[in-house]
């Protein structure tokens, strides 16, 4: 990093959850900007209206300079508008070239690369890959440390702790607006609380990714 010495701005579209918020407030675009010199314009298309706007681009070939993990992209559609079309570029020296991690991934799992690539022998989209140990899935939580360090309180190391810590946000105004107004704990992602509750799960020793999912105990 940078990745370039005189910046740079590429139009990027991506898709637009119900419950992400708009890219000017997520910190990723101007961490990005800062670290490696390009400005990402990101376009955000809604979820719902993704896949005709797409095919609006597609269909008027008014394309960005990328699009960023869009789901709606089929196997067919990479081959459509890949080797058919040729409206993606080949990634193939691009990959060989710029990209040392995924060349050596590849490399170890010679069945990934073949999956990306199309009947041409090129790779038109980086492919997505993850498979780490079902026990080791689990959502990361955030605490307030302005609140932490305003009470006067030490990061949680156990299920008590981390009780007497949400009682505290709870109870002791940490946002000093005299007002018993504090939430201390809220869920993310679409299910909302259950990814919360997973975190006391695992704390309890059920490190699964769905705290409500059955668990057999000493047979």
């Amino acid at each position: 990093m940078p990745i370039t010495k005189n910046k740079i701005t590429l139009n990027l579209v991506m898709e637009k959850g119900p419950t992400q918020g708009s890219a000017d407030k997520i910190w990723f675009w101007k961490w990005a900007e800062q670290t490696m010199n390009i400005h990402f314009n990101v376009v955000q298309v809604e979820s719902v209206t993704l896949r005709e706007k797409i095919n609006l681009m597609m269909a008027s070939n008014e394309l960005p300079d990328l699009f960023h993990s869009v789901s709606s992209f089929t196997t067919s559609d990479i081959f459509q508008y890949g080797q058919k079309e040729k409206q993606f570029i080949p990634l193939n020296s691009l990959i060989d070239n710029y990209a040392p991690n995924l060349s050596s991934f590849f490399k170890q799992y010679p069945s990934t690369r073949a999956q990306s690539t199309c009947p041409d022998g090129n790779i038109y989209t980086l492919p997505g890959v993850n498979f780490p140990p079902q026990t080791y899935n689990c959502p990361r939580p955030w605490i307030n440390m302005g609140w932490l360090n305003k009470l006067g309180l030490q990061m949680p190391d156990t299920l008590d702790q981390f009780y007497n810590v949400l009682t505290a946000f709870r109870d002791k105004d940490p946002n000093g607006n005299g007002k018993q107004d504090e939430i201390p704990m809220i869920g993310g992602a679409n299910n909302a609380m259950t990814n919360t509750f997973a975190i006391i799960a695992a704390a309890m020793g059920f490190p699964e990714p769905n705290p409500w999912d059955p668990v057999v105990v000493n047979n």
